[in-house]
């Protein structure tokens, strides 16, 4: 449909007519943490000299139709939901490949002969890092007689290198460490304000505390998100950064409350044109009746509780984003801890854990909601945390969680 492609011999050939249609299904707490798709597939030919059957991996670039995302009902049950991902290859593409290779592909043609055989990886370690390149350089992607010579055995292009990214950031956080004897702790520290490194150009102002890591993103992608937050978004953060807020017990109110409530996350564009594609987290306190009537399961206890804390509330993050760049987007693996103090260095650090079945996935789903004064299809990711969780990792770590329930007590930092 409007893609052409050239073999080796000259011929030309424009996609169209009947397509091969891949449909790859998953739960969509499973889809949120799976690594983004890169497909490779090519025909099995007999190697003449070794008389083995062998494939060809190939990484056919834009003669795979782009890969189309969407959430649909479980056919078998009832109210349950499927992350559907779907691409197509054209067969006039197949047809192409085994002429350029000398292999027969009669079979989609005639009756009785051998079928043409072909193999599928949907998740190629070589592919994905060529996609990843040519996306960031802005280079076309190879015809398809190039794209042939990628088979395994043969000639072998040497690896690009890395280039270091464009343009260095002005606000700096301190790398990540490991904490001696703790293995599954990662210690990050978080200054209470951010150093401004020395830079030639013109220095950039702090910005407010709380802000984990400072990216170029454009006005307008933060901007754009104010109507769907119900307020001005301040705080901006990178995906792979470290998101900072507070749980504290606001006594006038008589309830807890979350600051900040909301951040604008910049992920990392694949396509290119832009750097950034950005997303709103907010974060707010719930019931455990609200995350029943999600579907997902009751919030974990601390052991000995049973019941008692029915009433109790968790944290709940909902990750908002475009449904047609949500497919882009780098997959969630969401980690979590409080703040501390070093007691040796008097340094804040925050500890990184991996919450596991703590952390409880619901359903993904397709909302509408108001982006830059315009009404659009949004794709809604959310996940919770009991703070009985947080209580339980706090007071593992011998550190004060009394701002949960007084206001005298300190409020309970987690990044």
């Amino acid at each position: 449909v409007g893609v052409e492609v050239r073999g080796k011999d000259g011929e030309s050939v424009l996609c169209g007519g009947e397509y091969l249609e891949f449909e790859l299904l998953s739960l969509p707490s499973d889809a949120a943490k799976q690594s983004h798709l890169a497909v490779a597939s090519g025909p099995v030919r007999v190697n003449p000299e070794t008389k083995q059957r062998e494939f060809m991996r190939i990484d056919l670039g834009r003669c795979l139709r782009q890969i189309v995302a969407d959430v649909i009902d479980d056919p078998k049950h009832k109210g349950q939901k499927l992350c559907r991902q779907r691409w197509w290859i054209c067969v006039r593409v197949l047809r192409l490949v085994c002429s350029a290779n000398s292999l027969s592909c009669a079979a989609l043609d005639e009756v009785g002969v051998a079928p043409l055989e072909w193999v599928l990886c949907i998740l190629d370690e070589r592919a994905a890092p060529r996609i990843a390149a040519a996306a960031s350089t802005g280079t076309n992607e190879p015809s398809i007689d190039e794209l042939a010579k990628f088979i395994d055995g043969g000639a072998k292009k040497a690896k690009p290198k890395k280039k270091p990214s464009a343009g260095a950031r002005v606000i700096e956080v301190d790398a990540v460490g490991e904490k001696s004897g703790t293995e599954d702790v990662g210690v990050s520290d978080v200054p209470a304000m951010p150093r401004i490194a020395s830079s030639r150009g013109a220095i950039r102002p702090a910005p407010p505390p709380g802000w984990s890591r400072t990216v170029d993103l454009a006005p307008s992608l933060i901007d754009a998100w104010r109507d769907l937050a119900g307020c001005d978004v301040r705080h901006v953060a990178e995906s792979t950064g470290f998101v900072h807020f507070a749980v504290s017990r606001d006594e006038e109110r008589k309830c807890r409350e979350v600051t900040p409530s909301s951040y604008v996350l910049a992920f990392p564009r694949v396509a290119p044109g832009q750097r950034y594609q950005s997303a709103l987290l907010t974060i707010k306190l719930v019931d455990d009746k609200f995350l029943e009537e999600l579907g997902g399961a009751r919030a974990c206890r601390t052991p000995g509780q049973g019941d008692k804390a029915s009433d109790s509330e968790s944290l709940l993050f909902e990750l908002f984003s475009k449904q047609d760049e949500s497919v882009d987007m780098t997959p969630l693996r969401f980690t979590a801890g409080p703040v501390r103090i070093n007691a040796e260095t008097g340094q804040r650090e925050s500890m990184r854990l991996d919450l596991g079945s703590c952390v409880h996935w619901a359903t993904p789903d397709i909302v509408d909601g108001t982006l830059g004064g315009r009404q659009q299809r949004l794709l809604r990711q959310r996940w919770s945390v009991s703070l009985e969780t947080l209580k339980l990792v706090c007071v593992a770590n011998e550190l004060d969680c009394s701002g949960l329930e007084s206001k005298n007590g300190p409020p309970l930092e987690w990044v």
